[in-house]
């Protein structure tokens, strides 16, 4: 009698099943390798759980707030040891004004005085760049990095101008688009900050200022919260800004994943004519062919309209926008 035979009807149906699966999974191997769909890890592809949607989304979200760049060779770059927080100036007392996902490359732009602060480009936010603890990524081609002396002020720390009019905050205090609570907020001074005072509204309520740590951005502040010092001479300036927008129901808008610079034209290059703050609404009027720019309404820009980086904001009901050049 062969050992076959020996073998129980339930054990040979069993054996049977299992030879037949080991042959189609053999099968659909060989067809996806046949159309070139499968690379490497093509089994596991096949086998392990196919992302969701919402992973996806997750993923992505982190990603958008520091797009992803390809550099020359031999640029100085970093990538990120995990998911990790991108600095407004070389120190974690700063605001957290961006994310770099794990193994996400940026490109070094700079060093701290201490030495232990990368500076990274950053071209859609107000100074152009942002830190990155140097224990916090892997850096390459750094021997050439220039030091960078940080100009803003730490904050609480008091910044007085040289010379003229200025001001100095008594509490943190929101900056303003114009000389009313209704306005859009555009910044902050922190209790202690001090900056330049150019004007003041037709009340006297309001004062004109120069935002601290930016080139030309301007804002309001009330005088409930400062200490005002030789302003007996400044102008009075009539506002030009537009008020916080109320958006229609199904019109199409963004939203502020960050604070991010509103500039006359879709491009790092244009002068910047306000912010718009994390969580803030703006009307969308288009958007650029690549997709990367959206304009907005904004009151206080010329024409009533500005342009915002689309990596940093979220955007609704935009299907059907126009494209504008």
């Amino acid at each position: 009698m062969s050992l076959w035979k020996q073998v129980p009807k339930i054990t040979k149906v069993y054996l049977a099943i299992l030879a037949y699966l080991v042959v189609l999974l053999v099968g659909l191997v060989f067809i996806r390798m046949s159309n070139g769909s499968i690379k490497e890890s093509s089994l596991w592809k096949m086998i392990a759980p196919k992302q969701t949607d919402s992973q996806s989304e997750a993923t992505l979200a982190g990603s958008a707030l520091v797009p992803t760049e390809t550099f020359p060779p031999g640029s100085a770059t970093l990538h990120a040891m995990g998911n990790t927080q991108v600095f407004d100036g070389p120190g974690d007392q700063y605001a957290v004004i961006a994310l770099l996902e794990d193994d996400q490359a940026a490109r070094i732009v700079g060093v701290s005085q201490n030495g232990q602060w990368w500076a990274i480009d950053l071209p859609y936010y107000a100074t152009g760049r942002g830190w990155v603890s140097i224990d916090k990524a892997k850096a390459e081609n750094v021997t050439n990095v220039q030091v960078i002396v940080q100009e803003t002020a730490m904050p609480g720390n008091l910044t007085t101008p040289s010379s003229g009019a200025s001001i100095m905050a008594i509490a943190n205090v929101n900056v303003r688009s114009g000389p009313d609570v209704k306005y859009l907020k555009i910044g902050n001074i922190k209790k202690g900050q001090s900056a330049e005072v150019i004007g003041v509204s037709d009340d006297r309520f309001w004062w004109l200022i120069k935002l601290p740590g930016t080139k030309n951005v301007q804002g309001w502040i009330s005088r409930d919260y400062v200490i005002a010092s030789k302003t007996d001479n400044v102008p009075v300036v009539g506002s030009q800004a537009g008020a916080e927008q109320t958006i229609v129901p199904g019109s199409p808008y963004i939203v502020a994943v960050m604070t991010v610079n509103v500039r006359a034209g879709p491009d790092i290059t244009y002068a910047i004519v306000g912010q718009l703050n994390q969580g803030q609404l703006a009307e969308i009027l288009g958007v650029t062919r690549d997709g990367l720019w959206w304009a907005i309404k904004y009151p206080a820009a010329e024409g009533e309209q500005g342009w915002v980086a689309a990596a940093y904001v979220k955007a609704e009901n935009s299907d059907s926008v126009p494209v504008m050049k």
